[in-house]
């Protein structure tokens, strides 16, 4: 399977598609882009890890202000790790919303439309939904953190109902609790609409967006061979006769 988006030089397909086939063409393109920086957002995160364990231990076997300054530096490494979470997050947002705007600017064409492989773009429409359930509110809760819970009513809407109990945190039977971003290992997560979502920042999630990412390409090569085909040169012309 190919690793770079499908190309279709827009001037193959009519002209009252040309200027949309050129958009479709850079948001497959930026599909790569976001592959790229979920692997970025990755390397940060695993960066921090070794700073954020060697703090650690230093302020706890440290006292007054030296443990203060390791206390210091260590607020500064979680917080860039959170970034690394909620960049990861934010990828995975605008591959879902790529992918549902190329679905309306698909149906604007007849030629371009007729070329794509439907079925194969859904399935990877629900894979992506599969291996990351909740991704826009993963998003929101560190892009719209104090937003999500500016009234109380949104603040009850975002939380979950106990009995609750995962070893770390526990919520009473009735009681409700509205975690906004919790970072639990390599999981990154936030309740929301009575319920709590988490994405996972490894190599593992990334082989996962990149074969949903290849899976959706997929689903446009049959666009790129009819280019391929139209710019293949035709047999040679044989001379006439005298």
């Amino acid at each position: 399977m190919r690793q770079r988006p499908p190309i279709f030089p827009s001037h193959l397909f009519p002209d009252d598609e040309s200027e949309i086939v050129n958009l479709i063409q850079g948001q497959l393109m930026a599909l790569g882009s976001l592959r790229d920086n979920f692997r970025d957002a990755l390397a940060l995160h695993d960066h921090c890890l070794g700073p954020i364990a060697q703090l650690s231990e230093l302020a706890c076997q440290t006292n007054g202000k030296e443990m203060l300054r390791h206390i210091d530096a260590l607020r500064v490494w979680k917080y860039w790790r959170t970034l690394a979470f909620r960049d990861g997050a934010r990828v995975l947002y605008l591959v879902s919303t790529i992918f549902e705007d190329l679905t309306k600017v698909i149906s604007l064409t007849t030629v371009f439309n007729g070329r794509v492989l439907h079925k194969t773009k859904r399935a990877a429409s629900s894979h992506l939904r599969q291996c990351f359930p909740g991704i826009e509110h993963l998003r929101h809760a560190g892009a719209h953190t104090h937003e999500l819970v500016s009234t109380l009513a949104d603040l009850k809407k975002h939380s979950v109902i106990g009995p609750r109990d995962d070893g770390q945190i526990q919520v009473a039977t009735g009681a409700s609790l509205y975690i906004g971003e919790r970072v639990n290992g390599r999981r990154y997560g936030t309740t929301a609409v009575g319920q709590e979502f988490s994405y996972e920042l490894s190599s593992q999630s990334l082989c996962q967006i990149e074969e949903v990412i290849q899976e959706y390409w997929q689903a446009f090569r049959p666009a790129e061979e009819l280019g391929d085909h139209l710019q293949q040169p035709g047999p040679p012309s044989r001379p006439k006769p005298d």
